[in-house]
């Protein structure tokens, strides 16, 4: 699923098309460092599609 994530949100990253909250989320995860899962990674993923 992070793989995944991570390929959806590459080229919006290349273009520096990403919120504050999502360049965060993306560097967590290029860097390895998300290890969230379940509640955590759904909860993460749904601010940064619903631009809180």
């Amino acid at each position: 699923m992070m793989r995944d994530l991570r390929i959806a949100l590459e080229p919006v990253a290349i273009k520096s098309q990403l919120s504050p909250q999502g360049k965060q989320i993306f560097w967590n995860i290029t860097a390895g460092g998300y290890q969230l899962t379940g509640v955590g990674l759904v909860s993460q993923t749904a601010m940064l599609f619903s631009g809180r």
